[in-house]
C-alpha cells in the first residue's frame, strides 16, 4: 500500500479520538455537554443541519434522540433558502461544520443569530460559527488536510457523548467506552486495511457501487458513498435496504456492485436476506459486519468481511467501521492510479455556495 497524507490521517484517528475523550474529561468541557443536553431537552424542536459528512453524522443518534425529543436533520443549503421561515424561536439549531466556516451552515448561523438558540459543533473554536453561537462543542480532531476522517469519527463520538448527556450520570461511562473504542480501533487498523484491500479486489476496482444499510449503519453507508466520489472517482450511492427494493433492485445483475453494512440492532436479518437475493440475481456482493457475526470468507459468491470490534457494542460500529471505509477508498483510488484525498475541483473548506 502506498503511503499518502490520507493514509497517515487514517492512522491518526485513534489518537484523535483519545484526545477528544481526554479533553471532555476536563470539568469545563463536561459542563458544556450538560448545558447542550439541557438545551436539547428544553427546545420544542431540535434541528441538525450541515453539509456532506456534517449532514450525515447525526444519524448515529437520530433514532435514540427521537425517543425523547422532536428531532430532524436538514441539508444546510436547502434549509438556508427554503426552511428558515419555519423557525418560531423556541427551537434549537445544531449547526455542524468541521471548519466552522462552511458557506451555507455559516450563513444559517448569521441569519438565525439572536432569533433562536444555536449549538455549533466544530473543529475550530476560533471559527465564525463557534464565535457566534450560544453554545459550542469542539471535536478536537486536530489538523486534517484530506477528505473527512478524523473529523468524521470525532464528530460521531461527540454526538454519542451528547446523547449520553441527556442522562448526565452516563457521561463518564460513555467516555470510558469511547476510550475503549479508540484502543480497539488502534489494534484493528492493519486488519481494516487488509479487509478493505480484499473488498476492492473482489469488486474489481469498481466504477459504480451501491452501499446499503439500515438504522444507525446508514451513517456509514452515506459516508462511504460521499468519500468514494471525493477520493477515488467511484460513483457510489447510499440507500436504505428498504428503499433499494423499491425500484433500484432492477439494476441487480452482472456488472452490478453492492456493499452491505450489517450490525446488530439494525435488522441485520432483513439486510442479509437482500444480500443473498441480489447475489442470486448476479450482482457482486460484499457484506461487512462487526466481529462475532460471521468469519471473514467468501461464501456462495458473497465476500463476507468481519471488522475488529473487540468488546464494544454495535452502538460503536460506525466509528470502528470508519478506517475500513477510508482504506477502501484509498485502495480503489490506488488501483485506478489516483491518490485519494487530493482535491481537484472541490476544496477542503467549501466557503461559497
Amino acid at each position: 500500500m502506498t503511503e499518502t497524507s490520507f493514509t497517515a490521517e487514517i492512522r491518526d484517528q485513534p489518537a484523535a479520538l483519545s484526545e477528544l475523550v481526554a479533553r471532555y474529561r476536563e470539568s469545563g468541557f463536561l459542563e458544556r455537554i450538560g448545558a447542550a443536553a439541557a438545551a436539547l431537552k428544553s427546545a420544542s424542536r431540535v434541528i441538525f443541519t450541515g453539509m456532506g459528512t456534517s449532514l450525515y453524522v447525526p444519524y448515529i443518534v437520530l433514532r435514540e434522540l427521537q425517543r425523547q425529543l422532536s428531532v430532524s436533520t436538514e441539508d444546510a443549503g436547502e434549509f438556508l433558502h427554503f426552511g428558515m421561515e419555519s423557525i418560531q424561536g423556541n427551537e434549537l439549531v445544531v449547526a455542524i461544520s468541521q471548519s466552522g466556516e462552511s458557506a451555507e451552515t455559516r450563513k444559517i448561523v448569521e441569519r438565525l443569530q439572536g432569533r433562536v438558540r444555536i449549538l455549533s459543533i466544530v473543529n475550530d473554536e476560533s471559527s465564525y460559527m463557534s464565535q457566534n453561537s450560544d453554545l459550542t462543542l469542539p471535536i478536537f480532531a486536530g489538523k486534517e488536510a484530506s477528505i473527512s476522517n478524523k473529523t468524521y469519527t470525532n464528530t460521531l463520538a461527540l454526538l454519542l457523548l451528547l446523547e449520553s448527556g441527556l442522562n448526565s450520570e452516563q457521561c463518564e461511562a460513555e467516555l470510558d467506552r469511547l476510550e475503549q473504542v479508540a484502543d480497539t480501533m488502534q489494534a484493528g487498523l492493519a486488519a481494516s486495511q487488509k479487509q478493505a484491500r480484499l473488498a476492492a479486489e473482489f469488486l474489481q476496482a469498481p466504477s459504480t457501487l451501491y452501499v446499503i444499510a439500515r438504522g444507525r449503519d446508514l451513517v456509514s453507508a452515506r459516508q462511504l458513498a460521499l468519500i468514494a466520489k471525493e477520493g477515488s472517482g467511484l460513483f457510489a450511492e447510499a440507500l436504505s435496504a428498504g428503499l433499494f427494493r423499491h425500484g433500484p433492485i432492477e439494476l441487480a445483475g452482472p456488472n452490478h456492485n453492492i456493499l452491505f453494512l450489517v450490525s446488530e440492532g439494525n435488522r441485520p436479518e432483513l439486510t442479509e436476506n437482500l444480500a443473498r437475493e441480489v447475489r442470486e440475481l448476479g450482482s457482486r456482493v460484499v457484506v461487512v459486519s462487526e466481529q462475532g457475526r460471521h468469519d471473514s470468507r467468501e461464501e456462495n459468491g458473497i465476500l463476507r468481511l468481519q471488522l475488529p470490534s473487540g468488546e464494544t457494542t454495535s452502538r460503536y460500529f460506525p466509528i470502528l467501521c470508519a478506517p475500513f471505509l477510508e482504506y477502501f477508498v484509498h485502495e480503489v483510488a490506488e488501483m485506478k492510479g489516483k491518490e485519494a484525498g487530493v482535491f481537484q475541483h472541490a476544496r477542503k473548506i467549501t466557503d461559497r455556495e
